[in-house]
């Protein structure tokens, strides 16, 4: 990484030099297709799409949750005990993920 030719990067366009962009030995000069500030932007963007995947997955497993009739009749009484530990789990391990998102969110800005 001596010589500092320019490079074009695949998302802004701009010419750069080496030292804008992050290594990489998969690609034949060493150096990753995008430049850093597209490959900070571009995790960025794709850690928000996870969080509010997250979000929308909590919201319509509390909703789930809260519209289980426990008092009305059913087949089984094993059968809705059953549905509301699975909703209750589901919502537990949505619940610890949203928790990490934040807390990823909190050390990464």
């Amino acid at each position: 990484m001596a010589n500092i030719e320019e490079k074009q990067c695949a998302g802004c366009k701009d010419p750069k030099t080496q030292n804008e962009f992050y290594k990489n030995k998969a690609n034949g000069d060493g150096l990753s297709t995008y430049c850093k500030e597209c490959t900070k932007l571009n995790a960025k963007k794709s850690y928000q799409k996870k969080l509010i995947k997250a979000v929308k997955k909590e919201t319509i497993l509390r909703k789930n949750l809260k519209s289980v009739n426990v008092s009305a009749p059913s087949t089984s009484g094993i059968e809705t005990s059953l549905k509301i530990a699975l909703m209750e789990r589901h919502l537990a391990t949505a619940l610890n993920l949203l928790q990490e998102y934040k807390q990823e969110r909190e050390l990464f800005g």
